[in-house]
């Protein structure tokens, strides 16, 4: 084997249960009562296709831009930083570590949280 590559959304982390849970909290401050089993019905939106949904559904009377605007990416992301990895993922990562042939630059990338924490 010579690479493994590795998707962190959903794959190693799950967080998409973050972001939805965030979208939902950001929309119901606006009055709406978007749930999570709502939003997963949905499928998959980029950010705009999201937004104009919670537009019409809700009635809200925001510009798109404002309520777009209105989500807290930064706050997302300082989220992940407490987010386990899934269940099986770091045994896999720590087999990857002990029997591929890696330089330590790259075992550097078996790492996972702000990188002090080593498998």
């Amino acid at each position: 084997m010579e690479a493994i590559i590795f998707d962190m959304d959903g794959v190693l982390i799950d967080s998409h249960s973050v972001s939805t849970q965030m979208l939902c909290e950001t929309a119901n401050e606006y009055g709406c009562n978007l749930t999570i089993h709502e939003v997963y019905s949905w499928g998959s939106l980029s950010s705009r296709q999201f937004w104009s949904k919670v537009k019409a559904t809700y009635n809200l009377s925001q510009e798109l831009n404002e309520l777009i605007n209105s989500y807290d990416v930064d706050r997302e992301i300082e989220k992940y930083k407490s987010i386990g990895l899934i269940p099986g993922v770091r045994e896999v990562l720590i087999e990857c570590r002990r029997s591929l042939p890696l330089t330590e630059e790259e075992r550097r990338f078996l790492m996972y949280g702000d990188g002090a924490k080593t498998l």
